[in-house]
């Protein structure tokens, strides 16, 4: 424990401080979402490289960064996959009735991005197309390539977000928008990394859809 203080006290006190500053504000900027996504980062280390659990006020203020809407770009596009990446990986996340009834106005924002289209949105689907065909294991690979960090996802915590994720958003719904996800242009065998064809290669492996929409 002392080791940790030692290597992340300093950051810890200066992404607190970032954390209020940006927490006065609805609407981040560019300059702000850059330092949300630094304050997140450290967070996804904490919580999955060092296990550490968040403490209530931690786990409150994170939500609220989280409720935040990000510019449109790469760096609020990232915004999303971290702030998707804490919640998935981070068990104290939730700690009370306050904070989960945070967490459920989130999770009702964030899944109005899968139907905007791009990569935030494949990966939401993605990840919601795992958590309704219950394989929990592959939820955590798929959002570390896609963050570039270590995500653990448990599969306890995992069934326990497929509740709430299926109050708002229905298995339904989720086919019919990835019916709707376009091919990757010159898709070939050099093309690393995460791709719209592992949402199709999902939503065929699951055998959700009889027939699917829209098709």
């Amino acid at each position: 424990s002392s080791g940790i203080n030692a290597e992340y006290g300093e950051d810890m006190t200066k992404a607190s401080q970032g954390r209020d500053d940006i927490n006065s504000v609805k609407t981040l900027t560019q300059t702000q979402v850059v330092r949300a996504n630094h304050l997140l980062i450290l967070y996804l280390n904490i919580v999955n490289t060092c296990r550490l659990s968040l403490q209530p006020r931690e786990s409150r203020e994170l939500v609220s960064l989280m409720l935040h809407k990000p510019p449109t770009g790469e760096e609020g596009d990232l915004f999303i996959k971290l702030s998707l990446s804490l919640y998935m990986s981070c068990t104290s996340l939730n700690s009370n009735i306050e904070v989960g009834n945070m967490i459920r106005r989130w999770l009702t924002e964030l899944l109005n991005y899968s139907y905007e289209g791009g990569r935030k949105a494949e990966l939401i689907l993605l990840t919601g197309m795992h958590l309704y065909s219950g394989t929990y294991e592959m939820i955590g690979p798929i959002l570390s390539q896609t963050t570039g960090l270590k995500i653990n996802v448990s599969a306890g915590h995992a069934a326990t977000i497929q509740t709430l994720w299926s109050q708002i958003q229905s298995e339904e719904q989720i086919v019919s928008a990835l019916t709707n996800v376009p091919v990757t242009p010159g898709l070939s065998g050099l093309v690393t990394g995460y791709l719209p064809v592992h949402c199709i290669s999902q939503l065929i492996n699951s055998r959700t859809p009889a027939c699917p929409p829209n098709l």
